[in-house]
């Protein structure tokens, strides 16, 4: 039996209806989830299934759904394992540090964020 560890983020979306998305299940090659917050959009189970990492896909699909956020002027969280190389991935896309604990990294991403030479911008 396999146990999930409860994160704030988990706690907070229990019995809510996502808003795209959902969580992966077997044979899916992809899944993402964005759950409506009161202050803000939370970015929930980015999923790809490992032969499609590094492709460009995450990058697609993440840039298309953060333009839905910055024309709805959401701002959008999210958090990421420590040590996790999808870290690279967000902060590409102009998430910043929020918080951390000894697991998780809190990121934040302001709405008309950019990303420019690897400097984040906020328009």
């Amino acid at each position: 039996m396999h146990r999930r560890r409860r994160t704030p983020l988990r706690r907070a979306s229990h019995g809510r209806t996502p808003r795209r998305g959902a969580a992966p299940t077997p044979g899916r090659r992809a899944a993402i989830t964005l759950r409506p917050g009161a202050d803000a959009h939370w970015l929930e189970h980015f999923y790809l299934a490992p032969h499609l990492q590094g492709s460009g896909i995450g990058t697609a699909v993440l840039r298309e759904l953060l333009n839905r956020c910055d024309r709805d002027g959401a701002l959008v969280r999210l958090n990421v394992l420590r040590g996790s190389p999808a870290r690279r991935l967000y902060e590409r896309h102009g998430f910043t540090l929020e918080t951390e604990d000894q697991v998780d990294v809190f990121m934040v991403r302001a709405p008309g964020t950019i990303t420019v030479e690897a400097r984040t911008v906020s328009m």
